[in-house]
């Protein structure tokens, strides 16, 4: 998060609203959101949601494919 601070001037306070979430299994679903930063600037944005330790969070292809755009690259998992 860090590189992305960086290279866009985002604050720690970007905040995401879903707008629909399609559950494709238990543990992961489809959502479309929209990335709200600081200043009223909008992405709508499509991506995917897992169950990671009992909480649902971003999947990493998503996060990953949303920081590339801005030239920041995931390493692979460990």
């Amino acid at each position: 998060m860090r590189a992305v601070r960086e290279r866009f001037g985002v604050s720690d306070f970007v905040d995401v609203s879903p707008e629909a979430i399609r559950f494709v299994h238990e543990t992961e679903a489809q959502v479309s959101f929209v990335i709200l930063f600081p200043g009223g600037h909008q992405i709508p944005s499509k991506g995917y949601a897992v169950v990671d330790d009992r909480e649902r969070k971003a999947a990493r292809v998503t996060y990953a494919d949303h920081v590339g755009r801005i030239g920041v690259s995931v390493p692979p998992p460990e």
